[in-house]
């Protein structure tokens, strides 16, 4: 595309100058100006860059269409350009490449509680959140058949989770490390978190 536009900035004035020059030289020549401007528009529309210049621009909005589509993000021509020449792929954390739907694989209750208790206390902080981890808590919990009890004062925490207050408790569904800063630790995450993540998998506490 880039190439293009630079080539556009060269070509469009040579074919305006180009028929410019048969309209002057024809009509000096034969004193016929009527038929040699005629043929210099001729030149003009058949030589016409508008083409070269749409296609490319056109071509990259119909490849970013379908890959939408099915499901994958492109954010514009140029990085469609640059897969071109790639040559070597660098994915994040544990080189996992995700659909971008997200799913309960796994729910460890601590402290007595059972996992049910768990996801469905979960799934009443999430009900009201529009994240996708939130809605594969609820998909979740749903699938399992359980009540989810209704939340009051819920309170999105951008980047960290949400917190909302369920049978008269406070409860945060959040990131480790937001627990970390606000000080809720339990020695058997020290072990867990870091395996879960291992696996793969993003956790939630």
């Amino acid at each position: 595309e880039q190439f293009m536009s630079r080539f556009a900035r060269v070509y469009s004035p040579a074919v305006l100058a180009l028929g410019v020059l048969v309209a002057l030289v024809g009509g000096l020549a034969t004193d016929d100006w009527s038929k040699w401007l005629e043929r210099a528009a001729t030149v003009l529309v058949a030589a016409a860059p508008c083409a070269l210049v749409i296609a490319i621009p056109i071509s990259y909005v119909a490849a970013i269409g379908n890959a939408s589509r099915k499901g994958i993000l492109i954010k514009g021509g140029i990085y469609l350009e640059e897969l071109a020449q790639m040559r070597v792929l660098a994915v994040d954390k544990t080189g996992t490449i995700t659909q971008g739907k997200p799913a309960v694989v796994t729910v460890e209750a601590l402290n007595g509680h059972s996992d049910d208790q768990l996801l469905s206390i979960a799934a009443a902080v999430e009900q009201r959140s529009e994240h996708p981890l939130a809605h594969a808590v609820l998909a979740h919990a749903h699938g399992a058949g359980l009540a989810i009890p209704t939340a009051t004062e819920f309170q999105a925490l951008t980047g960290a989770g949400a917190v909302a207050t369920v049978d008269g408790r406070e409860v945060m569904v959040v990131s480790p490390s937001f627990a970390a800063k606000r000080g809720i630790d339990d020695g058997a995450l020290d072990d867990l978190i870091p395996r879960l993540q291992a696996a793969g998998q993003t956790a939630v506490v």
